[in-house]
């Protein structure tokens, strides 16, 4: 018997990573000062890990911006763990929480901050980074895992769900309807800020959770990947996942 995972969002129930982190929003740029809109539309460049290179940017034409992200956002009120949530930031800078935490911090850092699900979701805000050594690497561990989240990155009450099924269907976390993805450097990676987006979750992530699990990947390939791409993906499946396991290709 198999079954799907649903899409991995901010505003799902589903938490399946105990670094929440992975699963917060695209980036929403807005101008600095009180009374800006909520999201002013305006680019900032951003890295190989996909962090803003330099905040606050500025264009040339448009006022200074800032950006944020959020998480724990719809109808989630009470519906995540509160308590003491371990916050990791590299680079210099300044972050603020807002909403369900409260809080701002100079970076590096590496401190716990208290979470109130009841308050809602959290925003998390990039104040300012240095084009010279930019906030990067941002953590935000649930409670009770963190240390154990280098080793052990799924949420335990994901397993245990996959505990009845032999077969699990990666379409939704590959983001695979109406998928863009063309050349394998169009793919996202586990070392980027989000696993939100529409390239869908890292590859690597489908391979270890399936390890982890001892659970049989069904994967789609995108619609448009090219022949590089679809090579590459064989590859990676190849060399990394457990070998008693089989490969289930759409």
């Amino acid at each position: 018997i198999g079954t799907n995972l649903s899409s991995v969002q901010d505003w799902s129930s589903e938490y399946v990573f105990v670094n929440v982190f992975n699963q917060c929003r695209e980036w929403i740029p807005h101008e600095y000062g009180s009374g800006a809109a909520w999201s002013s539309g305006v680019t900032i460049p951003l890295g190989t890990n996909g962090y803003p290179l330099e905040i606050p940017f500025n264009n040339g034409i448009e006022p200074d911006q800032a950006t944020r992200t959020l998480l724990f956002f719809g109808d989630l009120a009470n519906r995540y763990p509160s308590g003491s949530y371990r916050l990791l930031a590299s680079g210099s800078g300044q972050i603020s929480l807002r909403f369900a935490a409260t809080g701002t911090f100079s970076c590096p850092i590496d401190t716990l901050v208290w979470i109130d699900s009841s308050l809602g979701g959290l925003a998390l805000e990039i104040d300012t980074s240095l084009v010279s050594d930019p906030i990067r690497d941002i953590h935000l561990i649930m409670p009770g895992f963190e240390n154990s989240y280098p080793t052990n990155p799924y949420n335990p009450d994901l397993i245990s769900f996959m505990d009845d099924f032999q077969v699990i269907r990666f379409m939704d976390w590959m983001k695979t309807n109406g998928s863009s993805n063309t050349l394998w450097s169009d793919r996202n990676t586990t070392d980027f800020y989000s696993q939100t987006l529409d390239n869908g979750v890292g590859y690597e992530h489908i391979v270890n959770l399936s390890n982890t699990s001892g659970k049989n990947p069904w994967i789609c390939v995108p619609h448009r990947a090219n022949n590089q791409y679809i090579s590459e993906l064989a590859k990676l499946f190849r060399d990394s996942l457990n070998p008693d396991l089989k490969i289930y290709i759409e």
